[in-house]
């Protein structure tokens, strides 16, 4: 079950800034629970229990439950991001189409952040879904317009074959990088820590 991560980062912020001492381990078992089922995470998570105590102020207790759990979540979560940009640049250099780039586009980053706040089994909350839902949206809203430009200013120059492969290079290339950078977007949202 995914959890809100909103809710906990906001409170983990609280605690960074503060210089308090007791309420950080109670926050990082509620990091902790909806991943103890991932056999994955079992070490990182067993390391991290035998690290923090409450001896440590809360700064360090997320310190480490950062290294410790987060950190290798961060990998994963890059990876599923690192996946998503390139299909989307690959389904849009192969797609003879804007409409169909926009679906690929539409269709990648919507499974990208499904993929992303499952790895962190955390989900956004209602508003910074939404946003995500609307920067996917006008990622593939502008690649379906670059297309059009692009295939617009192919036909008025001349459409050789090099300057065709090479604008639709360009446009898999910049459908990548948005997709890339819609997918920092999502695990900032999705992170359960700032």
């Amino acid at each position: 079950m995914l959890f809100r991560s909103d809710v906990l980062a906001r409170e983990a912020a609280e605690l960074l800034a503060g210089h308090g001492h007791g309420r950080a381990l109670t926050l990082a078992a509620k990091v902790i629970d909806p991943l103890r089922a991932r056999h994955d995470l079992a070490d990182s998570i067993e390391h991290f229990r035998l690290a923090a105590t409450t001896a440590h102020s809360d700064r360090q207790v997320l310190e480490l439950l950062a290294d410790a759990v987060v950190r290798p979540l961060d990998r994963q979560a890059y990876q599923a991001v690192s996946r998503a940009a390139r299909d989307a640049g690959l389904g849009v250099t192969m797609s003879p189409f804007g409409l169909l780039d926009a679906g690929i586009v539409v269709w990648r980053g919507l499974r990208m952040v499904r993929e992303v706040a499952a790895v962190y089994g955390f989900q956004p909350g209602f508003f910074a879904r939404a946003g995500l839902v609307r920067r996917v949206l006008y990622t593939a809203a502008t690649q379906g317009a670059a297309d059009f430009v692009a295939d617009a200013l192919l036909s008025h120059v001349g459409a050789r074959l090099a300057g065709l492969l090479s604008a639709r290079v360009g446009e898999g290339v910049l459908s990548g990088m948005r997709m890339a950078r819609l997918g920092i977007i999502t695990m900032a949202a999705c992170r359960p820590l700032p």
